[in-house]
């Protein structure tokens, strides 16, 4: 199954409360240091729960639908705990960024999206399981 967008953003924070999990030079390909392609996973350093590329490389689909005011809405509703995303859309989020991305859009919090009918090589998934 895809992790959830807040499911995804925990195991990226790996216990950290900053932008990043960590030294971004030393956990993340980006466009500072990519060299313009996108690399094998593994080849930087994992987070604090051993976790590879979740900073940089290439995006990772999210099971959560994309809207703009979705996080919005659930703190104004008082929703902090595991929100799930819209039920309906026509984009899916995506999270983590991309090998070509500033630092910024490689933050734990940083969001894209695209719609799941178009295919690409610099957007991937990762599985989790959820007991």
């Amino acid at each position: 199954m895809l992790a959830t967008s807040a499911q995804w953003e925990y195991a990226c924070r790996a216990g950290t409360t900053s932008d990043y999990a960590g030294n971004l030079d030393d956990m993340a390909w980006y466009n500072q240091n990519s060299g313009g392609k996108i690399y094998l996973v593994g080849t930087k350093q994992p987070n604090a729960f051993g976790l590879y590329d979740m900073h940089g490389n290439i995006w990772e689909w999210c099971l959560d639908w994309y809207s703009e005011q979705y996080y919005d809405e659930c703190n104004q509703k008082g929703v902090v705990d595991n929100p799930t995303g819209p039920k309906t859309g026509s984009y899916r989020l995506l999270r983590g960024g991309l090998w070509d991305d500033s630092a910024a859009d490689c933050r734990c919090a940083s969001r894209g999206n695209r719609s799941p009918g178009i295919r690409s090589s610099y957007v991937g998934f990762r599985l989790v399981f959820v007991p």
